[in-house]
């Protein structure tokens, strides 16, 4: 049974340090971790409507932050089961891993289910808040109760409680994009070596600018009117109530051998959002949707949403509160770059951005290139037009030829501006958890893969060896 003090408080854990690290764990934590370990006595309502006292074990440069967390936790009487140092649950009885199910836990020495890499838990900088009520999901599988925001002692993004861990630095969990992590807030630090090969304190951001400098870097000192979000792949996603669709990740349909990641782009647009505000952001599609699909394309299903579409949906999911300006159907990397142009004129979008995967970065440039160039335009233009048959179809190409010709001119006149943004220097920079990510990412061979595949396109483009005038082109024309 718990104690009780004599202030009335119930203690659900007096240990001292060394009895905290004595609890056995399935790995044998190096003096190294145990000797930047310390424990501190926390306060907590319970789900019992009394304070008690509980202790959590994290490094020691941490727990400045975390006692005061859980001052915050005991004013909003925000009700937390308990916080006990624990063993490794494989050694626990059936009875004692009911009784921590819901254990908010500090250090804990392990690797990552399923993964030969170490948490963060093993080397006291990470900690866990009422983890059955705040699940881990992944796809979809849940691991804790379903999670709802109207449950007590559940943590959500508007939650003060978030807030007050994020503005010290610390990552919450329920912010990942590949999978969600509800329970979980960490803060690596590169001090901190771990066992051979294992975890992401082998990746440090470099912290001597602050993100807005390094986004205004990346921006090259422009402040964008708007973010020109390109199309890439998306997939479907079968949940409990249907089927839903979202921008492929990185180990998507086709990994290993192909390593694209377009959600890299609607999550890195998401992050630039929040540093330029009155920025509008603009999806846009990349997809033959119904005819003139090419070759490979032509098992692709065509009653799946726009990229468009889906990238906006991506974004909402990502707490994006702009309007979002959608393009009409791009169906191509020129015609995207083509309604980049049209747009822009069109709204006045004076200092505009391209967000897409570094890899699409050139061929967007080139293309760019080609449509601001008088004689390289004619080019084009003369390659193109052979697509379409004389009559009805050869008028409307014509017609839209003209009206872009006339956006170009004042495009140039006016002295618009534009820049490319590579998602993955975005990535980098938004939280250690994609650091690690894009880091190791440029290492996998189907990354590499897909970034010679465009360069040899590039070369193609930049030899006019590439030929434009592909169906994708003639759909743009014809049904946008």
């Amino acid at each position: 049974m718990p104690e009780t003090l004599q202030n009335g408080i119930i203690v659900d854990s007096s240990l001292s340090l060394q009895q905290a690290l004595s609890l056995r764990q399935t790995i044998e934590p190096s003096k190294e971790v145990l000797d930047r370990l310390g424990i501190a006595d926390v306060t907590y309502y319970s789900f019992d409507g009394k304070l008690h006292q509980g202790q959590v074990v994290l490094d020691r440069e941490l727990l400045p932050d975390v006692k005061q967390a859980f001052a915050l936790i005991t004013r909003l009487k925000f009700p937390i089961n308990s916080v006990v140092p624990a063993m490794d649950r494989n050694f626990m009885s059936d009875e004692e891993k009911k009784q921590t199910e819901n254990n908010s836990i500090g250090f804990n020495y392990r690797k990552i289910a399923g993964e030969d890499r170490f948490s963060n838990h093993s080397f006291g900088r990470a900690i866990d808040i009422n983890p059955l009520f705040n699940p881990y999901i992944k796809g979809e599988h849940s691991y804790g109760l379903d999670y709802d925001p109207n449950r007590l002692g559940t943590l959500t993004a508007g939650s003060e409680i978030v807030e007050f861990f994020k503005q010290r630095g610390w990552v919450w969990g329920g912010d990942w994009e590949d999978h969600k992590d509800y329970m979980h807030f960490e803060k690596p630090d590169k001090r901190v070596i771990p066992a051979e090969g294992s975890n992401v304190f082998e990746v440090e951001a470099d912290h001597s600018v602050s993100k807005e400098q390094y986004y205004s870097e990346v921006l090259s000192g422009e402040t964008p009117d708007a973010f020109f979000v390109l199309g890439g792949g998306n997939r479907a996603i079968e949940g409990k109530s249907g089927k839903r669709y979202t921008t492929s990740p990185y180990r998507g349909k086709f990994y290993p051998e192909k390593t694209g990641g377009a959600k890299a782009r609607p999550v890195a647009a998401a992050e630039l959002a929040g540093f330029y505000p009155h920025a509008k952001i603009v999806t846009m599609s990349h997809r033959p949707s119904v005819l003139f699909q090419s070759a490979e394309q032509e098992n692709q299903p065509t009653n799946s949403p726009s990229f468009a579409s889906v990238l906006e949906g991506d974004l909402k999911r990502l707490g994006v509160k702009n309007e979002i300006v959608q393009a009409s159907q791009s169906t191509s990397t020129l015609t995207e770059v083509m309604q980049v142009i049209s747009l822009s004129v069109a709204n006045g979008f004076r200092s505009a951005a391209v967000v897409t995967n570094d890899y699409q970065i050139e061929r967007a440039q080139k293309i760019l290139d080609i449509l601001i160039d008088d004689d390289k335009r004619i080019l084009l233009k003369n390659q193109l037009q052979f697509l379409f048959k004389a009559g009805e179809e050869s008028e409307k190409f014509n017609k839209k030829w003209t009206a872009f010709e006339a956006s170009v001119k004042e495009y140039l006149s006016e002295g618009y501006n534009l820049v490319f943004v590579p998602a993955e220097d975005v990535l980098a920079r938004r939280s250690p958890h994609y650091q690690t990510l894009v880091t190791r990412l440029k290492e996998e061979e189907g990354y590499k893969n897909v970034g010679e595949q465009e360069r040899v396109g590039n070369e193609r483009i930049g030899k006019w060896e590439y030929n434009f005038a592909q169906p994708s082109f003639k759909e743009f024309i014809l049904e946008s």
